[in-house]
């Protein structure tokens, strides 16, 4: 596998994460605060989060973005790990720390809150459509690269290291 078709899979994992957690966050809520209160009130991995994410925007987030974010990244390197599409030698030593941190909190909870809908992409784009067919409109996923509330809009075309693109917006 190339840099870029690992590049393009991670950037199409973290985005469908965004997506289905605004998804859980619709249909489920006390599951939803369940999991932001778990992984937001895990201190080292907030902080090894933060170590890979723009200190200038960390501060004017709302809680559910970071915790988007925050699993987003955790899931697109989690899922590739699983499906031996990537390894550590093509992961940052940040990310290697935060996966660190992150991994045993989401495997203990994977029965409870982390079901096979993470971890499946079938299952987790069939969820997504079916949201979108029941009515639920998407808002803009966080990204990195824009300021906290610049509005931005595109399909997945590319994404460095420390960027995130959009997979979908409301009206």
């Amino acid at each position: 596998m190339t840099g870029k078709e690992l590049k393009l899979l991670r950037a199409i994992t973290h985005e469908e994460i965004e997506a289905l957690k605004q998804v859980v966050k619709w249909e489920d809520v006390p599951r939803y605060t369940a999991i932001q209160n778990l992984i937001l009130g895990y201190k080292p991995a907030k902080e090894k989060y933060f170590d890979i994410f723009p200190a200038k925007t960390k501060e004017a987030l709302p809680n559910d973005q970071i915790l988007n974010d925050m699993l987003a990244r955790a899931f697109e390197i989690l899922v590739l790990k699983k499906d031996n599409l990537i390894t550590e030698a093509e992961m940052t030593d940040k990310e290697k720390a935060f996966i660190s941190a992150i991994e045993p909190v989401i495997r203990d909870h994977e029965h409870n809150y982390f079901t096979g809908v993470f971890w499946n992409w079938n299952l987790r784009s069939n969820k997504i459509r079916e949201a979108y067919a029941r009515g639920f409109r998407f808002r803009q996923a966080f990204s990195s690269e824009s300021e906290p509330g610049a509005s931005r809009s595109s399909l997945v075309v590319s994404r460095s290291s420390e960027e995130h693109t959009v997979l979908a917006t409301s009206d």
